[in-house]
Protein backbone atom coordinates (compact mmCIF):
# COMPACT_ATOMS: atom_id res chain seq x y z
CA UNK A 1 0.00 0.00 0.00
CA UNK A 2 1.23 3.31 -0.77
CA UNK A 3 1.40 6.58 1.34
CA UNK A 4 -1.55 8.20 0.16
CA UNK A 5 -3.29 4.90 0.09
CA UNK A 6 -2.19 4.71 3.79
CA UNK A 7 -3.36 7.79 4.53
CA UNK A 8 -6.67 7.53 2.80
CA UNK A 9 -7.53 4.36 4.72
CA UNK A 10 -6.62 6.20 8.31
CA UNK A 11 -8.81 8.93 7.50
CA UNK A 12 -11.73 6.43 7.22
CA UNK A 13 -10.55 4.65 10.34
CA UNK A 14 -10.56 8.11 12.10
CA UNK A 15 -14.39 8.58 10.97
CA UNK A 16 -15.65 5.37 11.95
CA UNK A 17 -14.02 4.80 15.27
CA UNK A 18 -14.46 7.05 18.49
CA UNK A 19 -10.36 6.60 19.34
CA UNK A 20 -7.61 5.29 17.11
CA UNK A 21 -4.54 4.27 18.42
CA UNK A 22 -0.97 4.70 16.47
CA UNK A 23 -0.11 1.36 17.46
CA UNK A 24 -2.97 -0.84 15.73
CA UNK A 25 -2.40 1.32 12.34
CA UNK A 26 0.78 1.00 12.82
CA UNK A 27 0.00 -3.25 12.68
CA UNK A 28 -2.54 -2.81 10.55
CA UNK A 29 -0.70 -1.10 7.71
CA UNK A 30 2.70 -2.50 8.53
CA UNK A 31 4.29 0.52 9.45
CA UNK A 32 5.97 1.96 12.61
CA UNK A 33 4.54 3.87 14.66
CA UNK A 34 6.35 6.83 14.09
CA UNK A 35 5.47 6.70 10.18
CA UNK A 36 1.88 7.07 11.49
CA UNK A 37 2.42 9.81 13.68
CA UNK A 38 3.98 11.56 9.94
CA UNK A 39 1.16 10.03 8.70
CA UNK A 40 -1.05 12.24 11.15
CA UNK A 41 0.50 15.39 11.07
CA UNK A 42 -0.10 15.20 7.04
CA UNK A 43 -3.52 15.28 7.45
CA UNK A 44 -3.52 17.79 9.92
CA UNK A 45 -1.91 20.30 8.02
CA UNK A 46 -4.58 19.46 4.70
CA UNK A 47 -7.16 20.97 7.55
CA UNK A 48 -8.65 17.58 9.11
CA UNK A 49 -9.47 18.57 12.54
CA UNK A 50 -7.57 15.60 14.37
CA UNK A 51 -7.23 15.83 18.26
CA UNK A 52 -5.65 13.79 20.75
CA UNK A 53 -1.51 12.52 21.51
CA UNK A 54 0.81 10.29 20.27
CA UNK A 55 0.66 7.42 22.87
CA UNK A 56 -3.35 7.73 23.94
CA UNK A 57 -5.30 7.90 20.29
CA UNK A 58 -6.66 10.33 17.95
CA UNK A 59 -10.01 11.06 16.92
CA UNK A 60 -11.77 12.99 14.99
CA UNK A 61 -13.59 16.77 16.13
CA UNK A 62 -17.40 15.66 16.65
CA UNK A 63 -19.35 16.65 14.07
CA UNK A 64 -16.71 16.59 11.13
CA UNK A 65 -17.76 13.74 8.46
CA UNK A 66 -16.41 13.98 5.00
CA UNK A 67 -19.26 12.51 2.07
CA UNK A 68 -19.70 9.39 1.34
CA UNK A 69 -16.59 7.14 -0.12
CA UNK A 70 -16.79 5.25 -2.94
CA UNK A 71 -15.61 1.42 -2.38
CA UNK A 72 -13.40 -0.24 -4.17
CA UNK A 73 -14.41 -3.13 -6.25
CA UNK A 74 -12.05 -5.56 -3.75
CA UNK A 75 -14.15 -3.71 -1.31
CA UNK A 76 -16.89 -4.74 -2.64
CA UNK A 77 -16.26 -8.39 -3.66
CA UNK A 78 -15.52 -8.95 0.64
CA UNK A 79 -18.89 -7.13 1.11
CA UNK A 80 -20.58 -10.07 -0.68
CA UNK A 81 -18.51 -12.24 0.20
CA UNK A 82 -19.35 -11.66 3.92
CA UNK A 83 -23.07 -11.60 2.77
CA UNK A 84 -23.27 -14.93 1.62
CA UNK A 85 -21.31 -16.22 4.68
CA UNK A 86 -23.66 -14.56 7.17
CA UNK A 87 -26.27 -15.80 5.45
CA UNK A 88 -25.44 -19.77 5.59
CA UNK A 89 -23.38 -19.65 8.88
CA UNK A 90 -25.24 -17.75 11.57
CA UNK A 91 -28.84 -17.76 12.59
CA UNK A 92 -32.28 -16.00 10.53
CA UNK A 93 -32.73 -13.13 13.29
CA UNK A 94 -29.00 -11.70 12.50
CA UNK A 95 -28.36 -12.34 8.72
CA UNK A 96 -31.75 -9.84 8.11
CA UNK A 97 -30.08 -7.16 10.32
CA UNK A 98 -26.75 -7.56 7.94
CA UNK A 99 -29.44 -7.87 4.74
CA UNK A 100 -30.81 -4.52 5.35
CA UNK A 101 -26.99 -2.84 6.65
CA UNK A 102 -26.30 -4.03 3.10
CA UNK A 103 -28.90 -2.48 1.44
CA UNK A 104 -27.86 0.70 2.96
CA UNK A 105 -24.37 0.29 1.54
CA UNK A 106 -25.56 -0.34 -1.87
CA UNK A 107 -27.86 3.13 -1.52
CA UNK A 108 -24.67 4.80 -0.71
CA UNK A 109 -22.82 3.87 -3.66
CA UNK A 110 -22.65 4.88 -6.90
CA UNK A 111 -23.17 4.60 -11.05
CA UNK A 112 -20.14 2.23 -11.90
CA UNK A 113 -19.93 0.78 -7.68
CA UNK A 114 -23.41 -0.17 -7.94
CA UNK A 115 -23.40 -1.81 -10.65
CA UNK A 116 -20.10 -3.85 -10.15
CA UNK A 117 -21.73 -5.08 -6.88
CA UNK A 118 -25.11 -6.08 -9.36
CA UNK A 119 -22.72 -8.18 -11.41
CA UNK A 120 -21.90 -10.14 -8.93
CA UNK A 121 -24.84 -10.78 -7.04
CA UNK A 122 -25.83 -14.84 -7.74
CA UNK A 123 -21.51 -15.44 -8.61
CA UNK A 124 -20.73 -15.78 -4.73
CA UNK A 125 -22.03 -19.23 -3.22
CA UNK A 126 -21.77 -20.45 0.48
CA UNK A 127 -22.94 -24.03 1.32
CA UNK A 128 -23.39 -26.16 4.44
CA UNK A 129 -21.77 -28.81 5.05
CA UNK A 130 -24.20 -31.83 6.26
CA UNK A 131 -21.95 -31.52 9.39
CA UNK A 132 -22.85 -28.20 10.87
CA UNK A 133 -25.13 -27.84 13.36
CA UNK A 134 -28.77 -26.21 12.27
CA UNK A 135 -28.90 -22.64 12.79
CA UNK A 136 -32.04 -21.58 15.07
CA UNK A 137 -34.28 -19.02 14.13
CA UNK A 138 -33.70 -17.04 16.80
CA UNK A 139 -30.07 -18.02 17.46
CA UNK A 140 -28.16 -16.09 20.24
CA UNK A 141 -25.89 -14.29 18.22
CA UNK A 142 -27.11 -11.25 18.11
CA UNK A 143 -28.47 -10.98 22.14
CA UNK A 144 -25.10 -12.13 23.11
CA UNK A 145 -23.26 -9.49 20.55
CA UNK A 146 -26.06 -6.50 22.67
CA UNK A 147 -24.39 -8.15 26.37
CA UNK A 148 -21.05 -7.40 25.09
CA UNK A 149 -22.00 -3.75 24.72
CA UNK A 150 -24.23 -3.47 27.21
CA UNK A 151 -21.93 -5.23 29.64
CA UNK A 152 -24.84 -7.31 30.84
CA UNK A 153 -24.84 -10.60 32.38
CA UNK A 154 -26.61 -13.51 30.53
CA UNK A 155 -28.77 -16.58 32.02
CA UNK A 156 -28.40 -19.51 30.06
CA UNK A 157 -29.27 -22.93 29.82
CA UNK A 158 -26.27 -25.10 28.73
CA UNK A 159 -25.70 -28.77 27.40
CA UNK A 160 -22.62 -30.00 27.09
CA UNK A 161 -21.08 -32.85 24.35
CA UNK A 162 -22.43 -35.63 27.14
CA UNK A 163 -25.74 -34.35 27.23
CA UNK A 164 -25.31 -32.69 30.59
CA UNK A 165 -27.44 -29.44 30.98
CA UNK A 166 -26.38 -26.33 33.20
CA UNK A 167 -27.98 -23.51 34.39
CA UNK A 168 -24.91 -20.79 34.07
CA UNK A 169 -24.92 -17.12 34.19
CA UNK A 170 -21.74 -15.83 31.84
CA UNK A 171 -20.10 -12.53 31.34
CA UNK A 172 -19.41 -12.53 27.29
CA UNK A 173 -16.37 -10.77 26.25
CA UNK A 174 -16.55 -12.05 22.54
CA UNK A 175 -17.41 -14.42 19.84
CA UNK A 176 -15.79 -16.48 17.53
CA UNK A 177 -16.56 -18.64 14.67
CA UNK A 178 -14.09 -22.11 13.96
CA UNK A 179 -16.20 -24.10 11.51
CA UNK A 180 -18.74 -25.56 11.50
CA UNK A 181 -19.58 -23.91 14.98
CA UNK A 182 -19.81 -20.56 16.69
CA UNK A 183 -18.71 -20.05 20.34
CA UNK A 184 -18.87 -17.49 23.04
CA UNK A 185 -16.09 -16.70 25.62
CA UNK A 186 -17.51 -15.57 28.64
CA UNK A 187 -16.61 -15.38 32.46
CA UNK A 188 -18.52 -17.94 34.08
CA UNK A 189 -20.36 -17.50 37.27
CA UNK A 190 -20.69 -21.08 37.88
CA UNK A 191 -17.07 -22.23 37.43
CA UNK A 192 -15.55 -18.99 38.35
CA UNK A 193 -13.47 -18.66 35.65
CA UNK A 194 -13.12 -17.63 31.66
CA UNK A 195 -15.28 -20.87 29.51
CA UNK A 196 -16.24 -21.06 25.88
CA UNK A 197 -19.82 -22.26 25.04
CA UNK A 198 -20.74 -23.50 21.67
CA UNK A 199 -23.80 -21.33 20.44
CA UNK A 200 -25.79 -24.48 19.49
CA UNK A 201 -26.41 -25.88 22.84
CA UNK A 202 -27.31 -22.75 24.21
CA UNK A 203 -30.90 -22.50 25.24
CA UNK A 204 -33.32 -20.23 27.14
CA UNK A 205 -30.51 -17.31 27.25
CA UNK A 206 -31.93 -14.13 28.77
CA UNK A 207 -30.51 -10.75 30.42
CA UNK A 208 -30.79 -11.09 34.41
CA UNK A 209 -30.82 -7.54 34.54
CA UNK A 210 -27.34 -7.04 35.79
CA UNK A 211 -24.02 -6.00 34.86
CA UNK A 212 -20.96 -7.33 34.68
CA UNK A 213 -18.65 -8.02 37.94
CA UNK A 214 -15.47 -7.80 36.05
CA UNK A 215 -14.26 -4.43 35.52
CA UNK A 216 -11.88 -5.41 32.82
CA UNK A 217 -12.29 -8.52 31.12
CA UNK A 218 -9.18 -9.21 28.85
CA UNK A 219 -9.21 -9.03 24.90
CA UNK A 220 -10.94 -11.97 22.78
CA UNK A 221 -7.41 -12.99 21.03
CA UNK A 222 -6.45 -13.67 24.89
CA UNK A 223 -9.22 -15.99 25.62
CA UNK A 224 -9.24 -18.39 22.25
CA UNK A 225 -6.81 -20.78 23.82
CA UNK A 226 -9.90 -21.23 27.04
CA UNK A 227 -11.72 -24.14 26.93
CA UNK A 228 -14.56 -25.42 28.34
CA UNK A 229 -14.42 -29.55 29.15
CA UNK A 230 -15.55 -30.43 25.81
CA UNK A 231 -14.67 -27.34 23.18
CA UNK A 232 -11.39 -25.90 22.28
CA UNK A 233 -12.19 -22.46 20.19
CA UNK A 234 -9.29 -22.43 17.51
CA UNK A 235 -8.21 -25.93 15.82
CA UNK A 236 -5.01 -25.04 14.13
CA UNK A 237 -5.26 -25.84 10.42
CA UNK A 238 -1.43 -25.57 8.78
CA UNK A 239 -2.47 -26.69 5.30
CA UNK A 240 -5.11 -27.54 2.70
CA UNK A 241 -4.35 -29.02 -0.65
CA UNK A 242 -5.24 -31.54 -3.15
CA UNK A 243 -2.13 -34.64 -3.53
CA UNK A 244 -1.81 -37.60 -5.37
CA UNK A 245 -0.96 -39.86 -3.25
CA UNK A 246 0.72 -43.98 -3.11
CA UNK A 247 -0.97 -46.82 -1.79
CA UNK A 248 -0.60 -47.55 1.76
CA UNK A 249 -0.28 -50.92 2.84
CA UNK A 250 -1.36 -51.33 6.98
CA UNK A 251 -1.54 -54.00 9.30
CA UNK A 252 -5.18 -53.14 10.39
CA UNK A 253 -7.70 -54.32 12.81
CA UNK A 254 -11.27 -53.62 12.33
CA UNK A 255 -13.97 -51.70 14.52
CA UNK A 256 -17.55 -52.17 13.94
CA UNK A 257 -19.94 -49.44 15.36
CA UNK A 258 -20.05 -46.16 15.93
CA UNK A 259 -16.88 -44.25 14.98
CA UNK A 260 -16.31 -42.71 18.40
CA UNK A 261 -15.54 -46.37 19.95
CA UNK A 262 -12.71 -46.50 17.22
CA UNK A 263 -10.29 -46.34 20.54
CA UNK A 264 -10.51 -49.60 21.70
CA UNK A 265 -8.95 -51.08 18.70
CA UNK A 266 -5.96 -48.38 18.55
CA UNK A 267 -5.13 -49.69 22.20
CA UNK A 268 -4.86 -53.05 20.98
CA UNK A 269 -2.68 -52.42 18.22
CA UNK A 270 -0.86 -50.30 19.83
CA UNK A 271 -0.28 -52.78 22.88
CA UNK A 272 0.24 -55.49 20.26
CA UNK A 273 3.07 -53.18 18.32
CA UNK A 274 4.97 -52.23 21.89
CA UNK A 275 4.94 -56.02 22.78
CA UNK A 276 6.04 -57.67 19.38
CA UNK A 277 9.05 -54.26 18.83
CA UNK A 278 7.56 -52.78 16.19
CA UNK A 279 7.45 -49.23 16.85
CA UNK A 280 11.30 -48.72 16.50
CA UNK A 281 10.51 -49.67 12.92
CA UNK A 282 8.87 -46.56 12.66
CA UNK A 283 5.17 -47.41 11.23
CA UNK A 284 2.77 -44.54 11.22
CA UNK A 285 -0.82 -44.88 12.55
CA UNK A 286 -3.97 -44.33 10.71
CA UNK A 287 -7.32 -44.33 11.01
CA UNK A 288 -9.31 -45.59 8.22
CA UNK A 289 -13.01 -45.13 7.66
CA UNK A 290 -15.07 -47.26 5.35
CA UNK A 291 -18.41 -45.91 5.28
CA UNK A 292 -20.19 -42.89 5.08
CA UNK A 293 -22.17 -41.75 8.80
CA UNK A 294 -25.06 -39.98 6.75
CA UNK A 295 -25.91 -43.55 5.02
CA UNK A 296 -25.21 -46.28 7.08
CA UNK A 297 -26.60 -46.56 10.42
CA UNK A 298 -24.09 -46.43 13.78
CA UNK A 299 -24.33 -49.49 14.95
CA UNK A 300 -22.82 -50.74 11.41
CA UNK A 301 -20.10 -48.30 10.16
CA UNK A 302 -16.57 -49.87 9.69
CA UNK A 303 -13.56 -48.17 11.06
CA UNK A 304 -10.15 -49.71 11.41
CA UNK A 305 -7.10 -49.16 13.96
CA UNK A 306 -3.85 -49.56 11.67
CA UNK A 307 -0.23 -49.46 11.35
CA UNK A 308 2.22 -49.06 7.82
CA UNK A 309 3.17 -52.66 7.52
CA UNK A 310 7.16 -52.87 7.63
CA UNK A 311 9.26 -55.66 6.77
CA UNK A 312 8.89 -58.29 9.50
CA UNK A 313 5.45 -57.11 10.53
CA UNK A 314 2.53 -60.40 10.68
CA UNK A 315 -0.53 -59.45 11.77
CA UNK A 316 -1.47 -60.37 15.45
CA UNK A 317 -4.96 -62.23 16.41
CA UNK A 318 -7.89 -60.92 15.09
CA UNK A 319 -5.60 -57.92 12.36
CA UNK A 320 -5.54 -57.78 8.40
CA UNK A 321 -2.96 -57.04 5.71
CA UNK A 322 -5.34 -54.13 3.66
CA UNK A 323 -3.94 -51.74 1.32
CA UNK A 324 -5.50 -47.95 1.94
CA UNK A 325 -5.96 -47.11 -2.52
CA UNK A 326 -3.77 -44.20 -3.50
CA UNK A 327 -4.68 -41.32 -5.60
CA UNK A 328 -5.96 -38.26 -5.86
CA UNK A 329 -7.04 -36.79 -2.29
CA UNK A 330 -7.56 -33.40 -0.76
CA UNK A 331 -5.12 -33.47 2.61
CA UNK A 332 -5.33 -31.15 5.32
CA UNK A 333 -2.68 -30.79 8.03
CA UNK A 334 -3.72 -29.35 11.43
CA UNK A 335 -2.81 -29.77 15.05
CA UNK A 336 -6.01 -31.16 16.95
CA UNK A 337 -7.08 -32.06 20.16
CA UNK A 338 -9.07 -34.76 20.72
CA UNK A 339 -12.21 -32.83 21.21
CA UNK A 340 -12.12 -31.72 17.34
CA UNK A 341 -11.85 -34.36 15.18
CA UNK A 342 -15.76 -33.84 14.10
CA UNK A 343 -14.75 -30.38 13.60
CA UNK A 344 -11.68 -30.98 11.33
CA UNK A 345 -13.57 -33.52 9.56
CA UNK A 346 -16.47 -30.96 8.86
CA UNK A 347 -13.90 -28.06 7.79
CA UNK A 348 -12.01 -30.60 5.15
CA UNK A 349 -15.78 -31.47 4.06
CA UNK A 350 -16.54 -27.94 3.45
CA UNK A 351 -13.35 -27.35 1.66
CA UNK A 352 -14.24 -30.24 -0.93
CA UNK A 353 -17.56 -28.15 -1.53
CA UNK A 354 -16.33 -24.56 -1.35
CA UNK A 355 -13.54 -26.19 -4.17
CA UNK A 356 -16.50 -28.18 -6.26
CA UNK A 357 -14.85 -31.61 -5.50
CA UNK A 358 -16.40 -35.03 -5.54
CA UNK A 359 -15.83 -37.32 -3.12
CA UNK A 360 -15.43 -41.13 -4.31
CA UNK A 361 -15.43 -44.57 -2.45
CA UNK A 362 -12.13 -45.13 -1.14
CA UNK A 363 -12.12 -44.68 2.17
CA UNK A 364 -11.45 -41.75 4.16
CA UNK A 365 -8.37 -42.14 6.94
CA UNK A 366 -6.55 -40.27 9.34
CA UNK A 367 -2.42 -40.04 8.97
CA UNK A 368 -0.80 -39.22 12.49
CA UNK A 369 2.29 -36.91 11.78
CA UNK A 370 3.29 -36.63 15.62
CA UNK A 371 1.51 -38.04 18.35
CA UNK A 372 1.10 -37.54 22.00
CA UNK A 373 1.76 -40.05 24.94
CA UNK A 374 -0.37 -40.41 27.96
CA UNK A 375 1.90 -38.18 29.93
CA UNK A 376 0.78 -34.47 28.01
CA UNK A 377 -2.72 -35.09 28.62
CA UNK A 378 -5.55 -35.49 26.67
CA UNK A 379 -5.97 -31.91 25.79
CA UNK A 380 -2.22 -32.05 24.32
CA UNK A 381 -2.13 -31.73 20.24
CA UNK A 382 -1.32 -33.91 17.55
CA UNK A 383 -0.70 -32.77 13.96
CA UNK A 384 -2.76 -35.23 11.63
CA UNK A 385 -3.33 -35.57 7.85
CA UNK A 386 -6.88 -36.01 7.10
CA UNK A 387 -7.17 -37.72 3.71
CA UNK A 388 -10.47 -37.58 1.27
CA UNK A 389 -10.10 -39.46 -1.74
CA UNK A 390 -11.87 -37.21 -4.64
CA UNK A 391 -12.57 -38.00 -7.92
CA UNK A 392 -10.29 -36.85 -11.20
Amino acid sequence: MNRLDRISAILVQLQSRSVVRAADCAERFGVSVRTIYRDIRTLEQAGVPVCGDAGVGYSLVDGYRLPPLMFTPEEALAFLTAEMFIEKMTDPHNSSHFRSGMDKVRAVMRGAGRGYMEGLDGRISVHRSRRTPETKTDGPLQAIMRSIGDRAILRMEYTDVEGRISQREIEAVGVAFSHPCWYVAAWCHLRNDYRCFRLDRIEGLEPTGRTHTVENHPPLKELINYEDTNNKIIMKINSIEIKELDPIEVVALRHTGDYSGIGAAFEKIGAWAGANSYWPLGPRMMGIYHDDPSAVPPSELRSSAALEAMPGMEPGEGMMRYTVSGGKYLVMNAEVTMSEYGAAWSSIYTEVATRGLKEDLRDHYELYISCVDATQGPDAPWIVEFRVPVKK
